[in-house]
């Protein structure tokens, strides 16, 4: 059941945000799901280290290919534990990157 609410929110392009312990499939869950509906699936592991250069990259990367494909979903893994909330708050809540809009095909 829970995957169908998930793939009823992505479909209305309204952002996922799954909680739980580290370690208890929260990332699995979203890439058999993805699997399942044949989407490509990317995956950023955040942690305390990364920068911002690295979303951004990341970002890119799945822009290229939401350009080249019908859909990307990117899964941004621990968000909680990094210091660039503002940033990923743009990418997730205005699907925006620095103020550009980002392709409406590619799903967080």
């Amino acid at each position: 059941v829970k995957m169908v609410w998930i793939a009823l929110r992505v479909e209305s392009r309204v952002p996922v945000i799954i909680m739980g312990e580290t370690g208890c499939g929260k990332t699995s869950l979203i890439r058999h799901l993805a699997r399942l509906m044949s989407v490509d699936f990317e995956c950023l592991n955040i942690h305390a280290g990364i920068s911002d250069d690295d979303i951004e990259e990341f970002v890119q990367q799945c822009c290229t290919k939401a350009e080249a494909k019908e859909e990307v979903w990117a899964f941004l893994d621990e968000v909680n534990t990094c210091d660039h909330l503002g940033m990923i708050a743009g990418i997730l809540c205005h699907h925006t990157l620095h103020g550009k809009p980002l392709p409406s095909n590619l799903v967080f």
